[in-house]
């Protein structure tokens, strides 16, 4: 998987922001869409400041905490043997819903068991995440599904 082109992806998709903002569910995020914990709390949000090298930093621990949700789901050898865009397309889809949501996404994970990525596209646009949640982001992450 090119990561170059997965980190770009992740910051069309996520934005890249130094300041703390509320993200459209109302959790603080920073950088490169990430949530916040209470640890990176501290003080006046307003104060709260990242560097490019720590917003860097935490998407690559992003990145491998949705690989690893990735690989929990489809299992390692399975996810690797798919094609680098598959690949990122499904980090991309983990990284913005966690390794639960993207388990909610159950006949698309089948239809991708059954390598049947025409399926797999239809299912992952037949959702509220691309009616209305994120609707060009998962347009673009279904079609690299569909095309790998």
């Amino acid at each position: 998987m090119d990561r170059y082109k997965l980190e770009r992806e992740l910051i069309r998709d996520e934005g890249w922001r130094s300041k703390p903002y509320k993200c459209t569910k109302g959790h603080w995020t920073i950088g490169v869409g990430h949530k916040m914990h209470p640890g990176e709390l501290v003080g006046r949000i307003r104060d709260i400041e990242w560097s490019s090298e720590k917003i860097f930093q935490t998407l690559e621990q992003d990145i491998q905490i949705a690989i690893r949700g990735c690989e929990m789901i489809f299992g390692r050898s399975r996810f690797e043997s798919f094609s680098g865009a598959r690949q990122r397309a499904l980090v991309n889809m983990c990284f913005q819903m966690g390794t639960a949501g993207l388990e909610g996404f159950e006949r698309m994970i089948q239809a991708i068991f059954n390598e049947d990525w025409t399926q797999a596209n239809n299912e992952a646009l037949d959702s509220k995440w691309a009616r209305s949640d994120s609707p060009k982001r998962a347009q673009r992450v279904a079609k690299m599904i569909l095309e790998g």
